[in-house]
């Protein structure tokens, strides 16, 4: 797939709950996180209590391709976008809602820039899936623009001239901030309405609406309940009731 190549050793630590990751990693990885890769020292840190077992395959590739990149672009500066793209596209994970996910974002005007997505181990969850989504994606429009092949070429270069982003003019012909707007208005025909898709919009958008419909129905059944009430009252009063 690349032309990178590593044959450093890899020490892989699974955690069995939030405090021993808390631990192995000081504390400075979100809850929301799944494990984390320092390729730098050849560690990967896994927490298991975040992982179900159909997706642990999926889990480990992403961290493995961490390393891997990480120790074949050893001194080169990588953006995050750019590493967790290709890690969530080579480790199979699911990415069925990334769509729905960017069609909120378009929808709401915040989308994140690429440069943003570096700071992701800082962000809340639903913010987090978003640098995720756009990540994946990017990465996505790359390899369909350029293929594999401009993504070896790439790499190629990034080997022979570690600075990000001369390299990924030489490759692709734009620098990354002109990439990102073409990528941003790809995004925006390609995504902007997909967000009517989403089945939790109708579920959350029907749901005061069911509420208020309950409510009235149950009105109306007390209502004739007390009236029938009422009724069967007068029936069986005696004469001397209405006796003044």
């Amino acid at each position: 797939m690349t032309n990178l190549q590593g044959s450093d050793s890899l020490r892989i630590f699974l955690c069995e709950n939030q405090t021993e990751f808390d631990l192995l990693t000081s504390g400075t990885i979100p809850t929301w996180s799944k494990g984390v890769t320092r390729p730098q020292f050849g560690v990967i840190i896994l927490q298991t209590a975040n992982i179900e077992p159909t997706e642990l395959t999926s889990v480990l590739r992403h961290e493995l391709w961490h390393a891997w990149l990480g120790h074949g672009l050893k001194g080169v500066k990588i953006p995050r976008w750019f590493d967790e793209g290709t890690a969530v596209l080579v480790s199979g994970q699911k990415t069925s809602r990334y769509h729905v996910v960017v069609s909120r974002a378009l929808l709401t005007k915040s989308l994140l820039s690429l440069d943003e997505v570096d700071d992701v181990l800082r962000f809340q969850l639903g913010k987090a899936q978003l640098a995720y989504a756009e990540s994946f994606l990017a990465v996505q429009y790359l390899i369909n623009k350029w293929h594999w092949a401009g993504i070896r070429n790439f790499f190629a270069i990034l080997k022979k001239q570690p600075d990000w982003q001369k390299s990924f003019t030489q490759a692709f012909g734009m620098d990354q901030y002109e990439f990102e707007e073409i990528f941003f208005n790809y995004l925006h025909q390609k995504y902007r309405w997909n967000f009517l898709l989403d089945a939790n919009l109708y579920l959350w958008t029907a749901l005061p609406l069911l509420v208020l419909l309950a409510f009235i129905i149950i009105r109306l059944q007390n209502r004739r309940t007390v009236n029938r009430w009422e009724q069967e009252t007068k029936y069986f009063q005696s004469p001397e009731d209405y006796e003044t």
